[in-house]
C-alpha cells in the first residue's frame, strides 16, 4: 500500500462514485476498481459495497477512512521534514495555539528577529489541539500551548495567565459589577468561543463545578464576534479581554470572573531542545513580552 494508494480510496469515498472517483483521478474506472480490489486484498476486508446507487462504504472503510486523513497528513509532514533536511535548513519550527499570538506584539517580535539577525525561525498557528499533537509528534522544536500537557519527553513552563471575563451590554443587571463568580452566569444566555477552543471547555468544566449547565446561546470561530452579538444584546459574552478593542465593544464592560479557570500559555518544547541556545533566546525574549501583562 502506498500513499497514491490512499489517496484513491480517500477519492472514492468522499465522491460515492468510481466513475466521477475516476474522471477526478485522470484514469478509467476499470483501473480505479483494480486498485480497490488490490487495497481491499491487501487489507483483508471489503471498504465499498458496489451498489446501483454508487459505492457506499462498510464499517471497515469508514474505520479506514477516519484514519486516512490523520495518515496522509503525517505522511505529508514527514516528506516535508526529510525536504527539510535534504536542503540543509536548521530552522527553528514554532507553533502557536490559536490566541496566543493576541499576548504577544508581531511588530516587536519582528523587530527583534531582524535586530539578532534571526533567520532561522519558521511559524505556524492553529487550533490548539492540533499544536499540542504536533509538539508531541516533534514537529515542532517550540510551541506556546493553552493548558498544560502531561507528558514527561516535554520541558514546559507557564509564561502568561489571565482569568475570563463576562462582558455586559449597557443596562445588563450586572454591568456596573466591578467582578463576578462563575455561578452569576447561571441563567444567562452565553456567547462564547466554539468546541474547538479551550475558553469554551474550560467554561463548561468550571460551571460544572460550581453546580450548573450553562446556557451557550452563541457559538462563534471568531472572538471579536463574541462583542458584536453582546453588543446587539445577544446575551453575556465571556471571553478572555483580547479583542475589545474592536467597534462593536465601544460601550461594552467586560467583568472579570473570580473563579474561573484561568487562560494559561505554555511554553513548551522536547527535553532535548530545551538547552539549544536558540530556544532558549526566544523563551527569554518572550518571557519579556509577557512580564507584567498578566491580569
Amino acid at each position: 500500500m502506498d500513499t497514491r494508494t490512499i489517496g484513491y480510496f480517500i477519492a472514492c469515498y468522499e465522491m460515492g462514485s468510481l466513475n466521477k472517483a475516476a474522471g477526478a483521478l485522470y484514469m478509467s474506472p476499470q483501473g480505479l476498481g483494480k486498485v480497490l480490489d488490490r487495497l481491499e486484498e491487501e487489507l483483508g476486508a471489503p471498504v465499498f459495497y458496489r451498489t446501483k446507487q454508487g459505492l457506499m462504504p462498510t464499517e471497515s472503510g469508514r474505520l479506514f477512512y477516519s484514519r486516512c486523513s490523520g495518515l496522509i497528513n503525517e505522511l505529508q509532514d514527514i516528506k516535508m521534514e526529510m525536504q527539510r533536511i535534504s536542503r540543509g535548513e536548521n530552522k527553528l519550527r514554532i507553533g502557536y495555539s490559536c490566541g496566543v499570538l493576541n499576548i504577544f506584539d508581531i511588530d516587536r517580535m519582528e523587530r527583534f528577529k531582524e535586530k539578532h539577525l534571526l533567520d532561522y525561525t519558521q511559524w505556524t498557528e492553529d487550533l490548539n489541539d492540533e499544536i499540542r499533537e504536533r509538539i508531541l509528534r516533534k514537529d515542532l522544536d517550540v510551541a506556546f500551548v493553552i493548558g498544560k500537557i502531561d507528558s514527561d519527553k516535554l520541558h514546559m513552563e507557564k509564561i502568561f495567565s489571565r482569568p475570563f471575563s463576562a462582558v455586559f451590554y449597557p443596562g445588563h443587571p450586572m454591568y456596573d459589577k466591578s467582578s463576578v463568580e462563575m455561578r452569576d452566569l447561571d441563567g444567562e444566555k452565553l456567547i462564547t468561543l466554539n468546541e474547538r477552543f479551550y475558553s469554551y471547555h474550560a467554561i463548561l468544566k468550571r460551571c460544572s463545578e460550581v453546580g450548573f449547565t450553562p446556557d451557550i446561546h452563541i457559538k462563534t470561530m471568531e472572538g471579536e464576534l463574541i462583542y458584536k452579538f453582546t453588543a446587539e444584546r445577544q446575551g453575556t459574552g465571556v471571553d478572555v479581554d483580547f479583542h475589545r478593542s474592536t467597534a462593536w465593544s465601544k460601550d461594552l464592560r467586560c467583568v472579570e470572573i473570580e473563579d474561573s479557570i484561568p487562560w494559561t500559555v505554555y511554553a513548551v518544547c522536547p527535553e532535548d531542545k530545551k538547552d539549544d541556545p536558540r530556544v532558549q533566546e526566544l523563551l527569554e525574549y518572550y518571557r519579556g513580552i509577557c512580564h507584567g501583562r498578566e491580569a
